[in-house]
């Protein structure tokens, strides 16, 4: 399935330029492998179901808090800025 992320690659490429837009899409590939290989590690593991419960068995109750907090100023500031 092709979905926007594919779409978005030729849009890199113009406002970047060859080099900096292969830098850039090269960066996000090896950033979405280490986070898929986290998320497997750690929920083939324990028994945890979602995300923020996967963090909190990875970082304990410090990090699920953190991310919980994250998220939550993440979509006020979403919410904020969103076109009205």
């Amino acid at each position: 399935m092709i979905d926007a992320g594919i779409m978005s690659v030729s849009a890199t490429m113009k406002v970047l330029g060859i080099l900096p837009g292969f830098f850039v899409i090269v960066s996000v590939a090896f950033i979405t492998d280490v986070t898929v290989e986290f998320m497997l590690r750690y929920t083939a593991h324990g028994k945890s179901l979602t995300y923020a419960a996967m963090v909190g068995e990875s970082f304990g109750l410090l990090g699920s808090l953190a991310l919980n907090i994250w998220l939550i100023i993440h979509f006020i500031v979403l919410d904020l800025l969103k076109p009205a």
